[in-house]
């Protein structure tokens, strides 16, 4: 048992360095010249409070798996009430990934000082990340969703 605990903390805590590097290069982290390099405090708190927020909501996802885990009536953990929170909590993860990707490329096509060309390669890069953070944040609900 207790093996099985430390392996879901650090399953939960990769999902959550995946989720929050997936969430910061969509607002726009090392992507934006003055945001090239550590995270600047004092400027970004915005990034601070999505931070706290995914490592909170992966807590709660660990909470919930824990909770009602190995139950005779469940053929998996993410089946029942517990089951359908953490999805929500992975599809609040989708809608501010694709809400933070739309406000940075929204940034970058009305930023007067890019050139065309530039505008062009952050265009690509924001499809790029939009398809890659899409999948990997829809591929647990969407195995789920199957397997039932």
């Amino acid at each position: 048992m207790p093996f099985k605990l430390i392996s879901m903390f650090f399953s939960l805590m990769s999902q959550c360095v995946m989720s929050f590097v997936f969430i910061a290069l969509a607002m726009g982290w090392t992507t934006f010249a003055k945001a090239v390099g550590l995270i600047d405090l004092e400027k970004n708190k915005m990034m601070i409070v999505y931070m706290v927020g995914v490592c909170g909501l992966h807590f709660i996802m660990g909470f919930l798996m824990v909770f009602d885990h190995e139950e005779h009536h469940k053929f998996h953990e993410y089946q029942g009430l517990q089951g359908t929170l953490i999805l929500s909590i992975k599809f609040i993860f989708l809608l501010s990934f694709l809400t933070c990707l739309f406000f940075s490329h929204k940034k970058v096509t009305s930023d007067k000082t890019l050139n065309l060309t530039m505008q062009k390669r952050y265009k690509s890069w924001h499809t790029v990340l939009g398809l890659t953070g899409t999948c990997y944040l829809l591929a647990l609900p969407m195995a789920v969703t199957f397997a039932n």
